[in-house]
């Protein structure tokens, strides 16, 4: 979750909700997906309130731990 402000011809607030998760492939290397909601209250001409997703490569400088987790039983 997170709040900003838009700059235009007037100073418009917005709120950003979002969710995701890094999969783990391997101990240094993984995959992190996201979907984020950008809400503005008025929407203004050069936004409008949108779902913007996101996918990236992640590398971990150390080993990470690959234990299972209690759910995963």
């Amino acid at each position: 979750m997170g709040a900003s402000y838009l700059k235009g011809k007037v100073i418009t607030g917005n709120s950003n909700f979002g969710i995701g998760n890094t999969f783990w492939f391997s101990q240094k290397l993984g995959m992190n997906l996201q979907v984020m909601y950008k809400y503005l209250k008025d929407d203004i001409d050069t936004q409008k309130s949108h779902i913007y997703p996101s996918a990236g490569i992640v590398y971990s400088f150390s080993y990470r731990n690959l234990n299972p987790r209690l759910w995963g039983n």
